[in-house]
């Protein structure tokens, strides 16, 4: 159906226990989806989360062998997209950021 109206699908990992079980069984699924509309995005929101939930989700994708570009969209690329269909949400990529210069101390 989100190919069908060209849309965007979001993932959000099962609230398991497991979380790295309930990241394995999204790839299971996302596996017959191309990474043009696929956005990888933990969730924080309530209750215990995995801060290593995306870097799990990148390994599970090497280990069957996905490639760099599919993990990029996925994990950066795309959520970079989504988000940015928001007039408030205020992105600059990291290649494009004044840094300025660092304090001496």
């Amino acid at each position: 159906m989100v190919i069908e109206h060209d849309q965007q699908i979001l993932i959000h990992t099962p609230h398991l226990k497991d979380k790295y079980r309930g990241t394995r069984m999204i790839l299971d699924m996302i596996e017959k989806y191309r990474s043009e509309r696929l956005m990888a995005n933990p969730a924080g929101d309530w209750g215990s989360s995995k801060p290593t939930a995306i870097p799990d989700f990148i390994m599970e994708l090497r280990r069957r062998g996905h490639s760099e570009e599919f993990i990029r969209k996925s994990v950066y690329d795309n959520p970079v997209a989504f988000f940015s269909q928001s007039a408030k949400f205020d992105f600059v990529r990291p290649e494009h950021r004044n840094l300025g210069e660092q304090s001496s101390n």
